[in-house]
């Protein structure tokens, strides 16, 4: 059986202020799959996606993850096997130099610096960014921002990649390229996106939020061929 999965039981999650963001949230993520989490804004999505990696720990349920279940003392293992990378960029570039924040998860892993320095090479090539690893991060466009952090997350060669809005605020040549960079991972993967067209292009699966609820989850041909339930969650009008 495959390590590579996750499954969530009856996750609940609500705010200080008494909100109910997430309710008995239940679903499983086999190996392999190319799951888009879709629904409006406020809907619950990052919320959930934070309980995936462990930003944010199960309040109510709990989330198995390849067998190892989230909580405060399996932290350090989760985060070697699921990859998150955030909407806000910013907030994950924090090194001088596009080479120091791909490589600095490695370094916190203990590998030599022959391996890091293959790995290094590796990734820039497959992402295309080699002419970009000795610039400051903030000197770069927002597509780049966003490649250079999903570099940062796969050369730990995570078993599951998790990303928030992964074209937010892109253009269509950069949105493209992401695209593209997405579908080439092979391993497991869990977008939550705005972007209905790349749901639609690299997305087997289709989780749909409404107020914390799964409207629906399945196959995502037979989503989009389910007007009803596509305005009912407010995505088309």
């Amino acid at each position: 059986m495959s390590h590579h999965y996750i499954q969530v039981t009856d996750l609940s999650y609500t705010y200080p202020d008494g909100t109910k963001v997430l309710k008995n949230i239940t679903f499983r993520v086999n190996h392999g799959d190319s799951v888009a989490v879709l629904g409006e804004n406020g809907s619950g999505k990052t919320t959930l996606l934070k309980h995936l990696n462990g930003t944010i720990l199960p309040m109510e349920g709990e989330i198995d993850v390849g067998g190892v279940f989230i909580s405060k003392k399996t932290l350090t293992l989760i985060r070697t096997k699921v990859g998150m990378v955030f909407q806000n960029t910013d907030n994950q570039l924090f090194m001088p130099t596009v080479e120091d924040n791909i490589v600095f998860g490695l370094s916190e892993l203990g590998l030599s610096d022959a391996n890091i320095k293959t790995i290094l090479k590796s990734i820039a090539e497959e992402l295309k960014i080699s002419h970009l690893l000795k610039k400051h991060p903030f000197k770069l466009s927002g597509g780049e921002k966003r490649k250079i952090c999903i570099a940062s997350v796969l050369a730990s060669s995570p078993e599951i990649l998790i990303l928030d809005e992964p074209t937010s605020e892109l253009d269509p040549k950069s949105s493209y390229e992401i695209a593209q960079i997405l579908s080439n991972f092979q391993h497991t993967k869990i977008i939550a996106t705005h972007n209905l067209d790349l749901a639609q292009r690299i997305c087997n699966r289709s989780i749909l939020i409404k107020n914390g609820e799964i409207l629906y989850y399945g196959d995502t041909k037979e989503l989009f061929r389910d007007l009803s339930i596509l305005r009912e969650a407010n995505l088309i009008f």
